[in-house]
């Protein structure tokens, strides 16, 4: 991680505002960090100038096991916090600052911002599961490879939606499952099956995986409805 952040300071001078880390791996310590490690990466003026010299250092970084770091110009982050409201959320709950000027604390997220991109999210995501549906009832091994997927953006929206109704989210994935199950009326032994088929712990035969199919429109349809009516 050092030595990503020095490349980029090497290429990009005193432009290169801050770096810093969210997600998960947050609250891991420096020894116990390997991969998987989720980075933004703020600019002064960013340009394709500066994408292209950056190329190399973010593939070795890539390489490494990390998602690819997000690039974002200065400007842009102050005035972004509306559109990805859920993302900021976040990251104001879960960042590590690694480089440069803490900008993150300074941001403040409108609820109702929250509330219209998680109805928004939870569209997207009913109506993209729908139409993977219409095209793969007939291959159940096809349509089992879109449920671990979805576990990601569900977790997103069951956040957005306690954020919205209350004002700190449980730390414990357990705790917020409850809670949301609790307050939206959800079966959240759907989500509980999609984990525990994430963490192939879980097998399902075709009649299984058909019938959860069925299982996770319903869900994602309460969900549509609790956040419509937010």
């Amino acid at each position: 991680m050092e030595k990503f952040i020095n490349e980029l300071q090497n290429i990009l001078n005193e432009r290169l505002t801050s770096v810093f880390m969210y997600g998960s791996k947050v609250k891991y310590t420096n020894e116990q960090l390997r991969s998987d490690v989720n980075i933004m990466v703020i600019i002064e003026n960013l340009s394709g100038v500066d994408l292209r010299a950056c190329s190399t250092a973010v593939k070795k970084w890539i390489k490494g096991g990390n998602p690819s770091p997000v690039f974002m110009d200065k400007t842009e982050w102050f005035h972004s916090a509306d559109v990805y409201a859920m993302e900021y959320s976040d990251i104001k709950d879960t960042h590590r600052i690694l480089y440069g000027e803490d900008l993150i604390s300074g941001i403040t997220v409108d609820k109702d911002n929250i509330r219209f991109q998680c109805e928004q999210e939870t569209k997207n995501l009913l109506m993209r599961f729908r139409q993977f549906y219409l095209e793969n009832a007939d291959n159940p091994k096809r349509l089992k490879d879109s449920f671990i997927p979805l576990t990601k953006t569900c977790n997103a929206i069951f956040k957005a939606i306690l954020r919205v109704k209350f004002t700190n989210v449980p730390d414990e994935k357990s705790d917020i499952i409850k809670k949301v199950g609790e307050i939206t009326g959800l079966n959240t032994g759907t989500y509980e099956k999609l984990l525990c088929y994430k963490r192939k712990q879980c097998k399902m035969n075709n009649k299984e995986i058909i019938e959860f199919a069925d299982e996770i429109v319903s869900s994602i349809t309460i969900l549509l409805n609790y956040a419509n009516n937010m």
